[in-house]
C-alpha cells in the first residue's frame, strides 16, 4: 500500500492558452539551441519566459515566447542586438549560448495570425532591448 501523499499546489498556476497580446514584455532566457535551416544556414532558437508582467498581463507570467536569430547574413544583426540586450556589451566573436541562460531582456512582440485569420498563440518578436 502506498503512503498517503499531501501535495502542495499553492505555487502552481493554471496554463494560460490565450494568445500573448502585442506589447513589451520582460523575459528571461530559458534555452538556446543552435540549429540549421533547410537552406543550410545556422540560427539560434531561443525560448524566453515572460516575467514581471503586472495587471491584466500578469496572467502571461511564466508563458513562453519563442524567437530565432540567424547567425549569418544580414539577418544576423538581430543576434547582435539580442546579445547586447542580454549581456550589456557588443558581440565581437564566438560565444557560448549558455552565457545567456537566465539573463533578462525586454522584447517587443506582435501578434501573428493563422491562415484562417485566427490569432496564433505565439507572437513574433519584433525587437529586443536591455532592461530599462
Amino acid at each position: 500500500m502506498c503512503p498517503e501523499i499531501t501535495p502542495d499546489f499553492s505555487e502552481v498556476s493554471e496554463v494560460n492558452n490565450e494568445p500573448i497580446p502585442s506589447g513589451v514584455y520582460k523575459t528571461q532566457v530559458l534555452a538556446a539551441e543552435q540549429k540549421t535551416s533547410e537552406k543550410g544556414q545556422q540560427y539560434i532558437s531561443w525560448k524566453l519566459n515572460i516575467v514581471g508582467a503586472e495587471g491584466d498581463l500578469a496572467k502571461f507570467n511564466n508563458q513562453w515566447i519563442f524567437h530565432s536569430t540567424m547567425c549569418e547574413g544580414k539577418a544576423a544583426n538581430m543576434l547582435k542586438k539580442f546579445y547586447k540586450a542580454a549581456m550589456g556589451e557588443d558581440l565581437t566573436g564566438a560565444f557560448d549560448t549558455e552565457q545567456l541562460l537566465g539573463k533578462e531582456v525586454q522584447v517587443v512582440v506582435e501578434q501573428r495570425f493563422n491562415d484562417d485569420g485566427t490569432v496564433n498563440r505565439w507572437p513574433n518578436v519584433k525587437s529586443v532591448m536591455g532592461l530599462q
